[in-house]
C-alpha cells in the first residue's frame, strides 16, 4: 500500500524543492496520490483533532502509515503554497502535518529508505516558521 505511493511523494517532494527536472503546480499529483489512498486532504485540513485521530485509525487503533502519509501530503501542499505565495496555506498545512506526526513514534519510518518522522517534523517545524 505505501510503498508505490512514497517513492512518488518523494519524487513530487523532490521536484518541489528543484531536485528534479520540472517544478510545475503539483496540486494535481498530491490530489491523486490522495485519492488513490483514499486521504480526503479536505476533511484532513478542517476536523478537529479528535476527528481527525478516528479519521487515521483502524479498528480504534492509530494505522502509523496513513497518519504518516496524509502528514506527508500535507506538508507536499505547504510546500507547494509556499512556492505559490500563499504563507497561510503553506503554514496551515504544516501545522496539521505536524500534529499528525507527533502521533507517530519519531524514528518510525515507511520503509527502509525513507527518512523517520523525525527528519519530517524539522521540515514541517521550518516550513511553519517561514
Amino acid at each position: 500500500f505505501l510503498a508505490p505511493r512514497t517513492r512518488l511523494g518523494m519524487q513530487l517532494r523532490n521536484r518541489l524543492l528543484g531536485r528534479g527536472p520540472d517544478r510545475e503546480p503539483l496540486v494535481g499529483e498530491v490530489r491523486a496520490i490522495a485519492d488513490r489512498a483514499d486521504v480526503d486532504l479536505d476533511l484532513a485540513r478542517t476536523v478537529d483533532t479528535e476527528t481527525l485521530r478516528m479519521l487515521m485509525s483502524v479498528g480504534g487503533e492509530l494505522d502509523r502509515g496513513r497518519c504518516w502519509l496524509t502528514a506527508e501530503l500535507l506538508v507536499l501542499e505547504a510546500l507547494e503554497a509556499r512556492q505559490g505565495g500563499d504563507p497561510n496555506t503553506a503554514k496551515a498545512a504544516a501545522a496539521r502535518a505536524l500534529e499528525l506526526y507527533s502521533w507517530i513514534p519519531e524514528h518510525w519510518r515507511p520503509l527502509a529508505d525513507v527518512p523517520p518522522v523525525s527528519s519530517r517534523v524539522a521540515e514541517a517545524t521550518a516550513l511553519l516558521a517561514e
